[in-house]
């Protein structure tokens, strides 16, 4: 247990019963003190905690089982929020904001994930230009100094992806670092957060697309395959195997090319909304001019034919 998510749990519930922190510390510690615990400088002792707890009206034991699940809640709340933000649904994702109003926060690193998506979430609305958005990304991790370190945390490995995707100057150097540091994926951090490795694994591809290193784009979509099938979930999973889509037309192994794009509309089909099947779809037929009911059929009928043979 961190000490500072626990003192910061405690001041929410001060905050929340409305007691001044004058009158809440009185007798057990000073301010310097308790912020100290809240900055994680120092470690809090457990008697320290009852004293608070009490002052709270509340036992030592029911207050850490509450603070766990108030924990496991704030990292949920969080993480619908910049999934919203990550799918550009900015209605929904500037309706859920709300909830956030005069929110204390246990995690500091869910903060500065949700600090980052309500960046991204003006940025998307108008409120921001894509510059200062990048670089209020970029404060938010103390970037570009970050890069000298060899071990990210979720946060840290969010902005980073997030400064790729719409930062043409500061990509390709930010890339090689996460490739390097992927290739060693015992110095990578990213807790339980399955989106975050997925989503950065998703904007690297994409970054070795747009400059043609093909090799590349199908290494790291293969491990945001891998990743999705590890952890049974199926985030971007159609992008990755449309990406090697894209990849074996270009290259003109059209069995593999034909066998990732199957797989892509399949998912499309089962899992998209009818918005996201006509978006996806628009794409297809743009960039391979084709039209995916058309190929799905076909390549269905081809593979029942060569099931019965």
């Amino acid at each position: 247990m961190r000490t500072e998510e626990l003192a910061n749990y405690i001041e929410k519930l001060r905050y929340g019963r409305n007691i001044s922190q004058e009158k809440f510390l009185y007798d057990i510690i000073s301010l310097r003190q308790y912020q100290r615990y809240r900055n994680g400088q120092s470690i809090m002792p457990i008697e320290i905690a009852e004293k608070l707890a009490l002052r709270l009206s509340i036992s030592i034991e029911k207050l850490l089982y509450e603070f766990e699940e108030e924990k496991n809640e704030e990292s949920d709340l969080v993480r619908e929020f910049y999934n919203l933000v990550i799918s550009k649904k900015t209605g929904q994702a500037k309706t859920m904001e709300k909830k956030f109003t005069d929110y204390v926060f246990i995690d500091e690193e869910k903060r500065i994930i949700y600090e980052s998506a309500k960046y991204l979430v003006d940025f998307y609305c108008g409120k921001l230009s894509e510059i200062e958005m990048i670089k209020l990304q970029a404060a938010l991790i103390n970037y570009p100094e970050i890069l000298i370190n060899d071990i990210f945390t979720d946060p840290e490995i969010l902005i980073l992806g997030v400064i790729v995707e719409f930062s043409k100057t500061e990509r390709e150097k930010i890339v090689n670092k996460l490739t390097s540091i992927f290739d060693k994926s015992n110095l990578l951090i990213s807790g339980k957060n399955l989106y975050s490795f997925t989503q950065v694994i998703y904007w690297i591809a994409k970054h070795y697309g747009r400059i043609n290193e093909y090799p590349k784009v199908l290494e790291f979509c293969n491990l945001g395959i891998s990743y999705n099938q590890k952890n049974r979930t199926t985030y971007l999973l159609d992008r990755f195997y449309y990406y090697k889509a894209l990849v074996y037309f270009r290259i003109e192994d059209f069995e593999e090319f034909e066998e990732n794009l199957y797989r892509c509309i399949l998912l499309i089909e089962s899992e998209g909304t009818e918005e996201k099947k006509k978006s996806f779809y628009d794409i297809i037929m743009k960039d391979l001019k084709l039209n995916p009911y058309e190929f799905l059929i076909r390549v269905a009928q081809k593979k029942k034919i060569q099931h019965f043979e």
